[in-house]
């Protein structure tokens, strides 16, 4: 009875001309995230992870997967630290089995780096939304995503965002709350990077602006209320 589309961008994956035939089933309705859940106290989980609270903080919170481009986010933090920024680095996510050599050969990477003082491996965490807010910076590097729910989680918790231009993050992400940059690029993600920690201000523009619009358009009430309206059309 309807096709309902998250995003914009994802409608124009699809067959244009069945969408055009059946346009009237069509709808676009946003996901929502909790708006209501408590901010994490930086200096407090940070002693909690045996790490120091005087470093730039950057980290993601992805599934250890080969499409997530977490390799990249490891290029990047390398390329940060020879550039001279004092980093950490959180990559917060459980690993599938099909994962479990990706992730292993993430951590030999970070080992031939010599990373091991700055990416941590947090693994799967019941509290990974409340963390992503001790960010400086949320980075999500996919090389394959639809619409990243935890990037919306992260910009509530006015994180600016650094994400890779795939799926429907276009839709999501522009210049007014982080950076929309080419997937499989280290050089835009380390430049985009270093960007905000020179830039401390606008990282908190972008933060704000970032809230307002996950307030605005992807609020739990909003896409309740869109959903309703698309089922009291189909019943009337």
């Amino acid at each position: 009875d309807r096709i309902i589309f998250i995003a914009p961008s994802l409608m124009k994956t699809k067959n244009q001309w069945i969408l055009g035939r059946i346009k009237n089933k069509v709808s676009l309705v946003p996901f929502g995230v909790d708006l209501n859940g408590t901010l994490s106290n930086r200096t407090a989980e940070m002693q909690n992870l045996g790490l120091t609270n005087d470093k730039f903080l950057i980290g993601t919170t992805a599934s250890i997967v080969p499409q997530k481009g977490l390799h990249l986010l490891v290029e990047a933090v390398a390329e940060l630290v020879r550039r001279g920024i004092k980093l950490q680095c959180l990559i917060i996510g459980g690993t599938p089995g099909f994962g479990q050599e990706y992730e292993l050969d993430l951590k030999r990477r970070v080992g031939k780096l010599k990373l091991e003082q700055q990416v941590h491996f947090l693994g799967w965490r019941q509290d990974a939304a409340g963390l992503i807010g001790i960010l400086d910076v949320y980075v999500l590097p996919s090389l394959s995503e639809g619409l990243s729910r935890s990037t919306v989680e992260a910009m509530w918790m006015e994180r600016p965002v650094v994400v890779t231009d795939t799926g429907a993050m276009g839709d999501l992400v522009d210049d007014e709350v982080g950076r929309l940059v080419p997937k499989n690029d280290v050089g835009a993600l380390v430049d985009a990077v270093e960007f905000f920690y020179r830039n401390p201000e606008v990282a908190r523009t972008c933060g704000k602006a970032g809230s307002d619009r996950v307030r605005r358009e992807h609020s739990i009430s909003n896409h309740v209320n869109k959903m309703e309206g698309v089922f009291l059309s189909l019943i009337k």
